[in-house]
């Protein structure tokens, strides 16, 4: 590591790189945090936009959603149970 640091700093070139690729890798960080942070704020205003206009409390709406999750997770078990019966069947069948 400290080879790497020599080099660098006694190299003025190799510094300019690094330097320019830390800033290039800061700045698509924040970029995304930045992206990210923007949906969250657009979801959040579609659901105030909902509760708004539906006219429903802010609990059974999160109830409501609660509800569909665990009914998709529970789907998505039953289908990843199905996927995995398959492949033992066909793994028998090719015994």
């Amino acid at each position: 590591m400290e080879h790497i640091a020599d080099l660098l700093l006694a190299n003025d070139l190799y510094l300019l790189i690094a330097v320019v690729l830390a800033l290039a890798i800061v700045f698509s960080i924040i970029k995304k945090v930045l992206k990210l942070l923007l949906y969250a704020v657009i979801a959040l205003a579609a659901f105030v936009a909902y509760v708004y206009y539906t006219g429903t409390p802010v609990q059974e709406v999160i109830e409501q959603g609660t509800e569909a999750v665990r009914k998709a997770e529970k789907e998505v078990k039953e289908n990843e149970t199905v996927q995995e019966v398959k492949k033992k069947a066909e793994q028998e069948l090719k015994q």
